[in-house]
Parts: C-alpha cells; structure tokens; sequence
C-alpha cells in the first residue's frame, strides 16, 4: 500500500520534514562538537590507538575510531548519530495510508522541543547510539512489512541495524 500523498492536501507532509530538518539543525546548534563522559573519552582513545582499556564493547571505539579519521573528535559521530534517528522519524509518514495531517508536524515538533530528545543526542553514548540504531531497526522492518510478506533483500537494512545495536550495546 501506498501513502496516498497526490489526493491530500501535500503541505502537511512538506511541512513535517522542514520540522524533522529545524530539529535536526537545532540539535546539531546546541550539541555539537558532542559532549563526553569518561566511558566516551577511553572509547574514543581505543578508537584512535586500537589499544583496549575497558571492556567496552569494541565496536563502539571502532566507530569512533572511524569517525575520528576522518574528521578529529566526536563532532562527526555526534552528527550521524542524530541523522540517523531524525530520518527515521522523517520517514515514519511512509508507514501510514491515509494522507499525513497537520497534527503531525505539531506532534514532532514537540517531541523534538523535549529537552530529553535534544540534549541526549549530543551525548556521545554507547546508549543513545544503541537508541538511534532501535529506532531505525523499527522504522525499517516497518517499511519492509507494510506490503505484507517482503523480500529477502528488503530485510537486509533492519538486519544491520538491529546486529550493530545489539553489538553497541551487548547487555
């Protein structure tokens, strides 16, 4: 089934992802460059050297690590971290038949004004990383389920994202 965007009224939608990308610039405005606690700081410490201090899980230092070459520090992580939670709330619409109302962007704007949401995705966490990876895990096997039995291939996504989470954070 598809969202039936053309016969509705095609403000709403337009109007929920300027929200999603307001959200995503204010996050990134008041978060960036991150901030750290101890477990980050040896995380990211792993990351760069590749030496283990703590029984961390190891893929959260890897992806650090990763990050941390291409541009030095969390800032980057931070960012991905936070755009991979907002496109999958950007994406939520898809999941729904009906046309999207004007009570969906008043809804995500106020998610989005919570201080919990704003301030933990600047956080550079296993848990908030782990959250995001949840999120998107759902918001994908949703979009691969929503016309019925799916394809193999159309699973591969929710897959990842569910064995990355369960590897960031292992307990």
């Amino acid at each position: 089934m598809k969202a039936n965007v053309s016969a509705a009224n095609p403000w709403p939608l337009r109007v929920y992802w300027l929200v999603a990308a307001i959200g995503f610039a204010a996050i990134l405005a008041l978060n960036l460059p991150g901030q750290m606690t101890v477990d980050s700081t040896y995380q990211l410490y792993e990351g760069r050297s590749g030496h283990r201090l703590t029984f961390n899980p190891w893929i959260m230092s890897w992806l650090l690590g990763r990050f941390d070459a291409v541009t030095p520090g969390t800032g980057l992580f931070m960012a991905a971290n936070a755009a991979l939670l907002m496109v999958s709330l950007g994406v939520l619409p898809r999941l729904t038949v009906r046309p999207v109302g004007w009570g969906a962007p008043v809804v995500l704007a106020l998610v989005l004004a919570t201080p919990q949401l704003v301030n933990f995705q600047g956080i550079v966490w296993k848990d908030v990383l782990f959250a995001n990876l949840a999120i998107a895990g759902f918001v994908t096997l949703a979009l691969a389920l929503r016309q019925g039995v799916p394809a193999w291939r159309n699973l591969i996504a929710p897959l990842l994202l569910f064995a990355v989470g369960g590897l960031v954070r292992q307990n």
